[in-house]
């Protein structure tokens, strides 16, 4: 398509009302701009992998949701990433998909947790000059958040 021709489609798609969930509601048919442009993918079951076939989404439901998590879920994520790097912002949604995300997130953000927990303890033996005492400290505070948790939650609501 050449740019008149990607216009008038855009146009077209705009007035179409079955076609306006996909661009930003400020976007008219005059001017055929879009801040923003949805995109769907739809997916479904039954699938076939790697020459397995499944005869409908039910036939070993968690073998096929398995693999389209593992496989479909890495490749979404990485390739979203991927746009973002070069500038053009994307969203993912989807439950494999942000569950995916929100695994990678926590998975790095543990490093951090493990890191100043270590360093907390090692600065608080050197202080203290007793390991005894700083682990029992560490350990005192992290018996302190269920209940503080059950307190947050039952009286504050």
């Amino acid at each position: 398509l050449n740019d008149a021709e990607m216009k008038e489609k855009i146009k077209e798609l705009v007035e179409d009302p079955n076609f306006t969930f996909f661009f930003h509601p400020e976007t008219s048919s005059t001017n055929g701009n879009s801040r923003t442009t949805r995109v769907m993918f739809k997916f479904g079951a039954p699938i076939e992998w790697k020459g397995t076939k499944y005869n409908d989404k039910m036939d070993r439901a968690d073998e096929q949701e398995e693999i389209y998590g593992e496989h479909f879920g890495v490749e979404a994520y990485e390739w979203s990433t991927e746009l973002d790097s070069e500038g053009l912002e994307v969203f993912v949604i989807g439950n494999v998909l942000i569950g995916y995300a929100i695994n990678t997130i926590f998975a790095s953000d543990m490093i951090y947790l493990l890191i100043s927990i270590t360093l907390v303890w090692i600065y608080s033996s050197i202080h203290l000059q007793s390991v005894f005492l700083s682990s029992f400290g560490l350990l005192e505070v992290f018996l302190s958040f269920p209940p503080a948790f059950v307190v947050y939650k039952e009286i504050f609501r």
